[in-house]
């Protein structure tokens, strides 16, 4: 019968605070969402590179096609008298 009497008296003690396996549980959770968070936010910074790459080639490559319309020359360091010779209109 004492034992009895201790098991109630065990089942009416509150809870406070939480056990370490559902800490555990929460940090690990945690921890997950935040390492898919991290490698979508690199996958984004990694397109937008590109992204911004593509498009300053693209206006180097409207600019130089610009200045050859504008001087029959193309730019460049000592390469126009080579050039002169040669029509490169079709590589653009």
């Amino acid at each position: 019968m004492k034992i009895i009497g201790v098991s109630k008296k065990l089942s009416h003690v509150r809870r406070q605070g939480f056990t370490l396996v559902e800490l555990l549980v929460v940090i690990a959770i945690i921890g997950l969402l935040s390492t898919v968070a991290v490698v979508a936010t690199n996958q984004a910074r990694t397109k937008a590179k590109y992204a911004k790459a593509t498009a300053e080639v693209k206006l180097l490559k409207d600019a130089m096609i610009r200045y050859n319309i504008d001087t029959g020359l193309w730019p460049g360091n000592g390469v126009n008298r080579i050039l002169e010779s040669r029509r490169y209109d079709h590589y653009f």
